[in-house]
């Protein structure tokens, strides 16, 4: 290593022949010091100096009668409220030590995740923290400028102006938020609107379109618009058609934890089955007792064919004497299907054998990304005519009380980009929905947007959506402000803050609140006396408390005749964090079939050897949300074990074909949009079937996610109902390049044979002998040192028959 600096080119001089330094004091005497003195005296005052401006302030001590609970030191407390990590909305308990949110749990006793919590649930802790966090309100300027503090009363003054409107004509509205299903933020946002002329309120959520297919099958069936619960604990046998119950559709916490309890082989009624046609690997695959392969594009082909061996061939129920049932269900026997699909006939009729055997206590069972393909419409409806025809209405399909979160309109957000971009739109205000990401590109939000001339969008960052808007409120998390959700008929919950915000944060509620209490006064109604109720804008609760709380003494107290008083009512409500009211409802066992079923929806499945795309929202991920969440992005994927990264996966045949290795980077291409990611094999994948991670590719998340991976939603296509998840044709070639992915495995299957380490047997055999598959092998079990255990020996030990591998522990 080479050097390249200067010696002195004269020598060092001595003490003798220092120069001496005169410092004049204010008095008018001096001191004397020769050079080196001077630089000791000079280098020890500078340190003095120092250490003095690293000192901490004086501050009084002072006594504290009046402490808030919340700060008492040594003691936890929990609060019962919802989480928002997802369109789920379970319930959870929030554990706080002095005033500060340190853990999640599931709420045990709330009837939607029933003391179950996902990885992204027990994360969303983190979320408080982030340092990316917004602290104050910002002027954005639509990222023409670097940003500006802005205080609250800041941005009423200049939200205000805008909604005041000009000569004497108020502004068009439009309010974007993401799912909001709870009774009182419903009837918030809305009373809101109602203030000002041709306004509306639209909702978006990037994983709607599976949901919008179930509700658009049931209206097509039945002629009512739902998405109904899945009671998988009251299934014998389930077949699902691309179903991803366990994984991300839906609620599926709710659905898993009624799956494990009928996965104990000594369940009072049985060990429940699980067969699973799909296209990639999912987590709810990886559980089933069989897994039959199928392109996404052909499950409406097997759905249709297992519906027509129950109705047609075997004449099972009503629908047998159906004409237009049959009729449109004839080109759809199970060997014809089998051929051009390329799945086993025995398959088919077996699992339809199943299903009869099940009959009222069967199911089948879709709502997968394979939902919003081409075929996927059809697909929900013959999972209906199923269902139908085997009696399981009532039973495992439960329609009365269904899922109200999702099921959004796709072309609501398109009638929104329409007004935008034709001048229809004065001021747009935007909470819980990020669409300059993850909407569709081929809508072109972000250039609709530059077409509004006021854009507020109520973030927890500058995100993608909020450098496109002029202002960026900086909104309050979920475990910081006041809220209510519905995430089934039959269940309202409370959302209640846990802590007080770290900044000056503030809920969808307030904001609303505040700008419509400062243009309308006394005439925005119970918003207006919401704002008065909480005394002032800084008062503790918040006007939203007051709002809900109203809310639910005049619309959900009434519903709870036994619950004496409302003070009563309401303490033990926010104790117990939500309201199940007693409905008698009748449970329906059939629903008619309307004539709407048929004919069937045209179906465009690609040639064999094609590859066809599945965009997936994955565990840790999910829709992007959370994409700046260290401890996500370090989750391993349950089913590709990759963190920090979105490969494609593909099948080991078709990685081989393609001459690609894990962590070889390869262009993905649909359409026009083209992506660059590294590939990962993953066993047991369809050899036709790309499968591509969403919630990755955010510029914007923070400065630990932002940049990591690919965009997927970029590949969305329109679809019938909305963007297509599935069954789009891509192109995936090798790209050159290389990446080492982060796998913490080295090996994505084990061979029982040769290792032998997992015990396992069948259920027979193990009716029979319950230690059937724990026979000890030859040699130890361990592969450490044989150790003495005098006093306690500790264990962990999982029910694998249970446990579907979910990876929530790993966060937990």
């Amino acid at each position: 290593m080479s050097t390249n600096h200067k010696r002195p080119t004269t020598p060092f001089a001595g003490p003798s022949e220092e120069p001496s330094v005169h410092v004049e004091l204010p008095d008018g005497t001096g001191l004397s010091f020769d050079r080196r003195d001077f630089l000791r005296i000079g280098a020890a005052a500078s340190a003095a100096a120092g250490l003095s401006g690293c000192a901490p302030e004086k501050e009084e001590i002072l006594p504290r009668p009046d402490r808030p609970e919340e700060a008492r030191v040594g003691m936890a407390l929990s609060y019962a409220t919802t989480c928002f990590a997802c369109s789920a909305q379970c319930g959870v308990l929030a554990r706080a030590r002095e005033g500060r949110v340190v853990k999640l749990e599931g709420n045990p006793n709330h009837p939607v995740n029933q003391g179950t919590l996902c990885a992204r649930g027990q994360a969303s802790v983190l979320d408080l923290y982030d340092a990316d966090r917004l602290r104050s309100s910002q002027i954005v300027s639509r990222a023409k400028v670097p940003p500006l503090d802005l205080s609250n009363d800041a941005v009423d003054e200049k939200v205000s102006a805008a909604l005041v409107g000009k000569d004497g004509k108020r502004p068009r509205v439009r309010v974007l938020t993401g799912a909001i299903s709870g009774n009182a933020m419903t009837a918030l946002v809305e009373q809101f609107v109602e203030l000002f002329p041709d306004s509306a309120h639209v909702a978006w959520e990037p994983l709607a379109p599976i949901a919008e297919t179930i509700a658009e099958a049931s209206k097509r069936c039945y002629g009512e618009r739902v998405v109904p619960q899945y009671r998988l604990r009251r299934a014998n046998v389930i077949v699902g058609f691309g179903a991803e119950f366990l994984d991300t559709a839906l609620s599926p916490l709710q659905m898993s934890r009624g799956f494990s309890v009928r996965r104990h082989p000594d369940h009072q009624h049985g060990m429940s089955k699980l067969w699973v046609f799909e296209g990639r690997m999912t987590i709810t695959g990886s559980n089933a007792d069989r897994r039959i392969k199928v392109r996404s594009s052909r499950l409406a082909d097997v759905a249709l064919a297992i519906a027509h061996t129950i109705i047609v061939a075997r004449k099972v129920g009503t629908l047998a004497e159906n004409p237009s049932v049959v009729e449109g269900l004839k080109d759809f026997e199970a060997g014809a299907v089998a051929s051009r699909v390329g799945v086993p006939a025995e398959a088919i009729t077996k699992a339809s054998d199943l299903l009869i055997g099940a009959a009222g206590r069967g199911l089948a069972i879709g709502g997968g990304p394979a939902s919003t393909g081409a075929s996927g419409l059809a697909l929900e409806i013959a999972i209906n005519l199923i269902n139908t025809a085997l009696q399981n209405d009532g039973r495992t399909v439960f329609h009365q009380r269904p899922f109200q979160q999702g099921a959004n309109p796709y072309g609501d957000l398109q009638k929104l980009v329409h007004e935008m971009r034709s001048g229809l739109v004065d001021v747009l205000i935007v909470q819980g929905a990020n669409p300059v990401y993850d909407a569709p590109p081929v809508l072109g939000f972000e250039e609709a947007m530059s077409h509004v001339p006021l854009v507020v969008d109520i973030a927890d960052r500058i995100d993608e959506t909020a450098r496109a808007s002029d202002l960026a409120c900086a909104g309050a998390h979920f475990l910081e402000c006041w809220s209510d959700a519905s995430p089934r008929a039959g269940v309202a919950a409370i959302a209640q803050p846990a802590m007080r915000p770290v900044g000056a944060m503030r809920g969808l509620g307030d904001c609303l609140i505040a700008w419509a209490t400062k243009v309308f006064g006394e005439k925005a109604g119970l918003l207006s006396e919401a704002a008065k109720r909480a005394g002032g804008k800084d008062a503790v609760p918040s006007p939203t408390y007051h709002f809900v709380r109203e809310h639910w003494q005049r619309h959900l107290f009434p519903l709870t005749p036994d619950a004496g008083d409302f003070e009563t009512f309401w303490k033990d409500t926010l104790h117990a964090g939500m309201l199940v009211p007693r409905i008698e409802q009748p449970e329906t066992r059939e629903r008619p079939l309307l004539g709407s079923a048929f004919p069937l929806p045209k179906m465009e499945p690609h040639a064999e050897g094609e590859l066809e795309l599945t965009l997936y929202a994955p565990v840790g991920m999910y829709d992007g949300r959370q994409g700046n969440n260290a401890w996500l992005l370090e989750y391993p994927d349950p089913v590709t074990r990759v963190t920090w990264d979105c490969p494609v996966g593909l099948s080991r045949g078709t990685m081989k074909k393609l001459g690609l290795e894990p962590g070889d980077l390869c262009e993905v291409k649909v359409g026009e949009w083209k992506l660059r990611m590294p590939a990962v094999a993953i066993p047991g994948q369809h050899d036709d079937v790309a499968s591509v991670p969403l919630g990755w590719g955010r510029p914007w998340a923070g400065m630990v996610g932002g940049g990591l991976g690919q965009n997927g939603y970029h590949l969305q296509v329109s679809g019938p109902l909305g963007p297509q998840l599935s069954g789009q044709a891509v192109a995936v070639r090798k790209a050159g390049g290389h990446v080492a992915l982060a796998i913490p495995q080295g090996e994505m299957t084990i061979d029982l044979g040769l290792r032998p380490l997992i015990p396992y047997t069948v259920l027979s055999k193990y009716k029979q002998d319950p230690a059937s598959g724990t026979e000890r092998l030859k040699g130890d079990w361990s592969i450490w040192p044989g150790h003495a255990y005098p006093d306690t020996r500790w264990a962990m030990t999982v029910d694998l028959a249970r446990c579907t591998g979910c990876g929530a522990c790993t966060i937990a």
